[in-house]
């Protein structure tokens, strides 16, 4: 499938970890729904990146409003097991910890803890937590946060299961 024939490319919204964020960044983005896995493009040529054996390259697409805008986390995975420190892990942990899957009007929050240059590239460490929306079945309304006003995205199913691990 080609960028252009891909729904979810052709819907992205900006990284809300966009450049490279400084250690101390935190975003809280309130979620639209459940993430999603998709292959991973390469925006300049506008093709599916690979690995050496043909298969795409997956990434793990979380979407949500940030300060009354449209933005994603996108946590690529580059490599193929849960790298201690990656966004792909820290939101892996994130989800585990709440004790079930993001879902619309959820909230994610992501803060960069750290930063290294490795073979002269940056690579961050994130912590993230993540807040399932009032009402749900997993959470005690006695001490469910209040709902926040989600953004009008397209409704999504919630994920219910670790698929993109």
């Amino acid at each position: 499938m080609s960028y252009d024939e891909d729904p979810l490319a052709a819907s992205s919204a900006p990284s809300a970890l966009a450049g490279s964020p400084p250690v101390g960044t935190k975003v809280r983005m309130v979620l639209e729904g459940s993430a999603s896995k998709r292959d991973h493009m390469d925006y300049q040529t506008k093709k599916v990146k690979t690995w050496p054996s043909g298969d795409p390259i997956k990434e793990i697409v979380v979407t949500g409003e940030v300060d009354g805008e449209r933005k994603s986390f996108y946590a690529r995975d580059l490599v193929k097991t849960r790298f201690p420190g990656s966004l792909k892990d820290a939101l892996i942990q994130a989800r585990q910890q709440a004790g079930e899957p993001f879902a619309r009007g959820g909230v994610l929050e992501v803060e960069v803890i750290d930063s290294k240059v490795e073979g002269g590239f940056p690579r961050h460490f994130y912590k993230a937590k993540y807040t399932p929306p009032t009402g749900s079945p997993y959470v005690s309304t006695s001490t469910a946060p209040q709902p926040v006003a989600a953004s009008a995205g397209p409704a999504v199913a919630a994920d219910t299961n670790d698929d993109f691990e």
